[in-house]
């Protein structure tokens, strides 16, 4: 007969809220469990476990290993989070941040903290070529029939060139995203056709939404003037100028502060 499922035998030390059916072996590895996640699933007990130097995730079942390493967690103190969920601290281990400008974005991935920096991926990433790049502007002078259309076909190939691009990044177990960028809503197109500093706006918002659609992650959009790179100094990395310390400082912001 199969394990009981509904009621893990958990050894001394140990909490029956481990999350997925985890269970531990020595109190410091109680630090891994999630904070009042609510009912544990019915999974076999030893489906996730922490052992090792900072809590490397390990699993009997291979088929729930790329869930794991996606979905949990566990922070330089010890505490834990779960990647989905509402009412959940999300503490993520790798997070994304994108420096936006009109057709492309500066992105880099980062582990760690501002303290203890871990840059693991860093690319500028390009958009759309110069004919399509200041889409709004080139908007302005086109018949109003067909704005509409031909913005929708310029977004849907911005967004494939970006998720084919984000692609590999993403792929570093990364589980959020911040947008550094101006907050606000894209408007109506009379309205942002209406003024050439609006057209700027407008491109802005395009982007950034542009962007921010193309991680498919839970992201926030982060203003740039709420980051002071003067914090960060000189990494061992290629670009890293401002745009990257921007994205960045970004990414930390969102690995240690809940999504709401």
């Amino acid at each position: 007969m199969g394990p009981d499922l509904a009621k893990p035998q958990l050894q001394p030390g140990c909490t029956e809220r481990a999350s997925l059916g985890q269970r531990c072996t020595s109190k410091e590895q109680t630090r891994a469990i999630i904070a009042n996640p609510g009912p544990s699933p019915k999974l076999p007990p030893t489906v996730l476990r922490t052992e090792g130097p900072g809590g490397r995730r390990q699993s009997n079942y291979p088929g729930l290993r790329l869930l794991a390493s996606r979905a949990f967690s566990i922070d330089e103190t010890g505490s834990s989070a779960l990647g989905a969920g509402a009412g959940y601290t999300r503490t993520m281990q790798r997070a994304i941040g994108i420096s936006v400008h009109t057709g492309w974005g500066a992105c880099v991935v980062v582990g760690g903290s501002p303290r203890k920096p871990e840059i693991i991926g860093n690319k500028v990433i390009e958009l759309l070529g110069a004919r399509e790049r200041f889409c709004y502007h080139r908007a302005a002078t086109m018949k109003p029939a067909l704005v509409k259309e031909w913005l929708g076909h310029v977004r849907a190939k911005a967004i494939a060139q970006a998720r084919s691009a984000l692609s590999p990044l993403l792929d570093q177990q990364v589980c959020v995203g911040a947008v550094v960028a101006k907050e606000g809503i894209l408007p109506d197109l009379d309205t942002a056709l209406s003024t050439h500093l609006r057209i700027h706006s407008a491109e802005g918002f395009f982007y950034r939404d542009v962007f921010r659609d193309a991680c498919q992650l839970p992201c926030r959009v982060i203003s740039p003037d709420s980051l002071d790179i003067a914090t960060i100094g000189k990494l061992d990395t290629k670009p890293w100028g401002r745009d990257q310390k921007l994205a960045a400082l970004a990414a930390w912001q969102v690995t240690s502060q809940p999504l709401t």
